[in-house]
């Protein structure tokens, strides 16, 4: 069975975000916005219980790292942190190796991950009283799940920034960076 697409065009919402040298980073989850290529979501879901079906590779083991146990990256479940669980249920692997998640992308269904964006820039507001930030209007695509004010979507990159005056130097300077148009408002 073949799945065919809704659009084939991306969505266009708006976000808040942060100015910190010359990138864009979400503030709400310290994510920084890479240039020239598009930000991917992350499951950010910490339970032991993740719906994530998710396929083992034995590697190495990493040195100084206790036996009996297997090793999940920080940048697979929460950020500066690493977990450690009991043996998946293929059983421990041989002496000097250990088990890691193989990177896969996973169902937004049925958990809150994703890239959140604004159907309306005004929904922004409330997220602009820090001084370093602008409203950027995002195009996203990939797995997107309609919400009541916006979308969540598995890729995104902005578009378009809105910056203050106050912050015309640095906004410019990153529009530039990421290949985008800038207006004041």
């Amino acid at each position: 069975m073949t799945t065919i697409p809704d659009s084939i065009e991306p969505v266009r919402g708006y976000k808040a975000l942060a100015m910190n040298g010359d990138h864009l980073y979400s503030p709400q989850q310290n994510t920084e916005w890479p240039h020239g290529k598009a930000l991917e979501s992350e499951c950010s879901n910490t339970s032991i219980g993740f719906t994530v079906n998710v396929t083992w590779k034995l590697v190495p083991t990493p040195p100084g790292w206790p036996q009996q146990e297997f090793w999940i990256s920080a940048d697979q479940f929460k950020r500066n942190s690493t977990i450690r669980f009991p043996w998946p249920t293929e059983g421990p692997p041989p002496d000097g190796y250990t088990f890691v998640p193989e990177h896969q992308t996973h169902s937004m269904h049925g958990c809150s991950c994703g890239i959140y964006m604004v159907s309306d820039p005004k929904d922004c507001k409330p997220y602009l009283n820090d001084t370093d930030r602008v409203i950027a209007e995002v195009a996203g695509w990939g797995q997107t799940i309609v919400g009541t004010q916006g979308w969540r979507v598995q890729y995104a990159y902005p578009q378009l920034l809105y910056a203050h005056l106050h912050h015309v130097g640095q906004a410019e300077r990153i529009a530039d960076k990421y290949g985008i148009p800038i207006e004041l408002v």
